[in-house]
């Protein structure tokens, strides 16, 4: 019998939805140029929340090298629906995670999801060229045209909460996880 209130706690735990979200794809066109301000402060995961394992100085007149981003939302901005309408887009699911394989080989189906304000629409993360990944009762869409940009028939109540890290590659081999936070990393340019 003391199994069964565990069992409840793991359930209710289980199904509560995921307000964070995040992808391996770095905002905006092209690859951005990063270079270090002051000494790194490198991670072995990207999460602030793990101690700081090394910390490197590295030139702050060269880019820096790095193989893998994460994008991560914390606290999603709440989206109004003033008028019933669409948002046309990629629909990926109801996902916590966007992969980079997933997002440029993925076969999402494209459609369009219609909203109210009924429908809880949340915006997740800014993409590139005035789209975005949202988030429409629990299902994650790249919206073709993001919501943000129609004062008609959205409103937003803020910008996301959101960190982007890399990891740092140094002589050929991962170095650890470093915030791009225009403190410690910042996007100097971009190539394409």
């Amino acid at each position: 019998m003391r199994l069964a209130p565990l069992l409840v706690l793991a359930l209710s735990v289980w199904q509560v939805p995921s307000s964070s979200f995040e992808s391996d794809i770095f905002p905006g066109e092209g690859r951005p140029r990063l270079r270090a301000t002051v000494p790194l402060q490198l991670r072995q995961e990207p999460q602030l929340s793990l101690a700081i394992n090394s910390t490197l100085a590295v030139p702050t007149d060269r880019d820096l090298v790095f193989d893998q981003t994460v994008y991560r939302t914390l606290v999603p901005a709440a989206v109004t629906v003033l008028q019933a309408t669409s948002i046309s887009g990629r629909k990926l699911g109801h996902i916590a995670r966007l992969s980079r394989e997933a997002y440029y080989k993925g076969a999402s189906a494209w459609g369009h999801v219609n909203v109210d304000a009924n429908n809880r629409v949340e915006y997740l993360q800014y993409r590139a060229e005035g789209t975005c990944f949202v988030r429409v009762d629990g299902e994650v869409i790249d919206a073709e045209m993001c919501p943000t940009f129609d004062k008609e028939m959205f409103k937003v109540s803020a910008e996301p909460t959101v960190e982007l890290w890399v990891r740092i590659v140094l002589d050929g081999k991962p170095a650890g996880w470093t915030l791009v936070d225009d403190v410690q990393v910042k996007v100097v340019g971009r190539t394409f």
